[in-house]
């Protein structure tokens, strides 16, 4: 679609999708059983069961999910030594990407974990 199509060149035309990005910030806000369902559709790591969260708050969004699993190092050695590394310490980025009409927004957490 056009930049004329989507109504994007003009102000009422922005505004919608503006709208609907307050909205879900809003909701994430003020309504803890939107943002739980939030919560609990990105841990299942499905960006399809976030758009249908964002649905049913009358959002309609396209979303994407991308996981980046890594260890720490990139140790040169025999095989029980790598394996050892990548047990010791690893970074998980999740990285969730909402695109709502020309209007995107991206979150990324990162969680360390180290284990002894």
């Amino acid at each position: 679609m056009s930049e004329d199509e989507l109504g994007l060149n003009t102000v009422s035309g922005l505004q919608r999708y503006a709208g609907q990005v307050a909205k879900l910030a809003v909701s994430t806000q003020d309504d803890d059983r939107f943002a739980q369902q939030l919560i609990d559709a990105v841990h299942t790591g499905d960006s399809a069961e976030v758009e249908r969260v964002f649905a049913a708050a009358g959002v309609q969004a396209n979303v994407s999910i991308a996981t980046l699993n890594e260890t720490a190092g990139t140790a040169i050695g025999d095989a029980a030594e790598m394996k050892a590394a990548a047990k010791a310490s690893s970074r998980t980025t999740v990285t969730i990407s909402i695109g709502i009409g020309p209007i995107s927004i991206s979150v990324t957490y990162t969680k360390d974990k180290t284990t002894k």
